[in-house]
């Protein structure tokens, strides 16, 4: 039911017209009825005189309609209200929150992931200067505050045999190595910090270069010997016989450096419990006769993954020398589908099945393939942005699903995510590589330093306060603080979050 005011008999019609066609149709339907009741004279059962009618059954506008019919009417002579006249309306009162302090719940499960370690030093048999340890946890990623995260994941930069068709921005960034794998992996290790590497071997697929497993094995003998760094190897000819002699010549070559191996070309069965393939249970002999970790791959897959799994386990290879790919490619193509895998993966394993007890690898690297990552749109905005946004939010997704080591292409998503690392892990910083992740790298000068880099090596000396950099938030300049001085500090979990987000 709607009450509608009208004028008494003998008042001026007010003109009112509403500044959209919004409510036009009731609004000419009340000046109607206005109109025909001045001509009356006297109708029985309806006195002139009252102030209103009512309508019912009648929907209007109700925002519009109240704001014309409690107008004031207009003095006579007077231009008409607009019809979607502003009216004043009375302040609401302030809601105020109660304030409380978030504690979160302590759990324990009883169930961990696997402690592996990727290479091998010279007193374990290999070349490699340090080891690099991955999982262990015993908590959800992120879950610091349960105590159960014992090493940080690592990222290992990927080097590609053969130039896969890398956007130009990728080439730029590493310019003349790029058609030399052994001197690419020295670029990234000396030139960007990196601590692990993983050399791809696309070119052994029997579609493209279709170079041999020979072949395949004398590259990675050059770029073990160029890095002292752990190193692994990505298969994907496409091709399961393929993978299975190439994996074979390689694993023979670094005999005793530990690789982490994978092969993205394992095929399973259609249904769980038919044998597997030769091929499959040949890459999982050689892993164990040549003492190296081996990756189960299947994307989207947690089934398949526990079946790889359980099929290394059961040929006596312990899980902590099996690693888990679930097949992460890139945000917007199936992430979230790879995102349920990991959540499945990581619940089964703190439960305690050791199927899925093996850490995870993931490789937001793949995020480049998409051609919304490097395509020149100009509407879509810059490619170099784009693409670092790409591998970073994967990374994040990665991350925040459980991953424990990624591997990946681009150097500032690669800076942004050890940031992102930093601030989760509360890893000191000791160098100056890492303080200047912190730093906003413009070399603005305010501080009394000409360079940004010479403000961190005077952080790390303790001859400056962070405080000095004026391009800093305060949530910036609170975090590098705790980073230089970890100890005792305890990390806020809504601050996790913000952290992620700015990610």
């Amino acid at each position: 039911m709607v009450k509608v005011k009208l004028k008494k008999k003998g008042e001026e019609e007010a003109q009112a017209t509403p500044s959209s066609g919004e409510g036009k149709e009731i609004l000419d339907m009340i000046a109607g009825l206005n109109r025909l009741m001045k001509k009356v004279e006297s109708i029985r059962g309806i006195d002139l005189e009252f102030d209103e009618i009512i309508l019912e059954g009648v929907m209007p506008p109700y925002e519009l309609l109240s704001k014309l019919l409690s107008a004031a009417p207009p003095a006579v002579g007077a231009p008409a209200p607009a019809a979607a006249a502003e009216v004043a309306e009375a302040p609401k009162p302030a809601i105020k929150l109660e304030e409380f302090k978030l504690t979160p719940p302590i759990e324990t499960h009883p169930g961990a992931f696997a402690e592996v370690v990727l290479g091998a030093t010279r007193d374990e048999g290999g070349t490699r200067a340090f080891t690099l340890k991955i999982g262990g946890n015993n908590t959800p990623p992120y879950y610091r505050f349960e105590g159960g995260l014992p090493h940080r994941p690592v990222i290992a930069h990927i080097v590609f045999d053969e130039d896969p068709g890398l956007s130009k921005l990728l080439r730029e960034q590493y310019g003349d190595v790029v058609e030399d794998p052994a001197a690419w992996a020295k670029k990234l290790v000396d030139v960007y910090g990196a601590k692990a590497i993983t050399l791809d071997l696309n070119s052994t697929d029997p579609k493209g270069t279709n170079r041999s497993a020979e072949e395949a094995a004398q590259t990675l003998r050059e770029v073990l010997d160029a890095v002292d760094v752990p190193v692994g190897i990505v298969v994907r000819s496409g091709n399961m016989a393929k993978d299975v002699e190439v994996v074979e010549a390689c694993a023979k070559e670094a005999k005793g450096e530990n690789l982490f191996i994978t092969s993205t070309s394992l095929v399973l069965p259609t249904w769980v419990g038919v044998e597997l393939d030769d091929e499959v249970l040949q890459y999982y002999d050689i892993a164990k006769e040549y003492g190296h970790t081996i990756v189960s791959y299947q994307p989207m897959n947690a089934q398949g993954l526990a079946w790889l799994n359980k099929t290394a386990i059961n040929k006596e290879i312990p899980t902590s020398k099996i690693m888990t790919d679930p097949g992460m490619v890139g945000v917007g193509y199936g992430t979230e589908l790879v995102v349920t895998t990991m959540d499945t993966v990581v619940n089964k394993a703190l439960i305690g099945d050791e199927n899925f007890q093996p850490p995870i690898i993931a490789a937001p690297c793949n995020a480049w393939l998409n051609r919304e990552a490097w395509n020149k749109f100009e509407e879509w905005g810059s490619e170099i942005e784009r693409g670092t946004s790409f591998e970073c939010a994967t990374a994040a997704a990665a991350l925040a699903s459980g991953a424990h080591m990624l591997v990946m292409l681009n150097q500032r998503a690669i800076e942004m995510t050890e940031a992102l690392l930093d601030k989760i892990y509360l890893t000191k910083l000791t160098d100056t590589r890492s303080v200047m992740r912190h730093l906003p790298k413009n070399d603005c000068k305010k501080c009394g330093y000409n360079t940004c880099q010479e403000m961190a090596e005077a952080l790390l000396k303790g001859e400056a306060e962070v405080e000095k950099c004026e391009q800093m938030t305060p949530a910036g300049i609170r975090t590098l603080k705790r980073l230089l001085n970890p100890e005792g500090v305890k990390p806020d979990p809504a601050e996790i979050a913000n952290w992620v987000v700015e990610v």
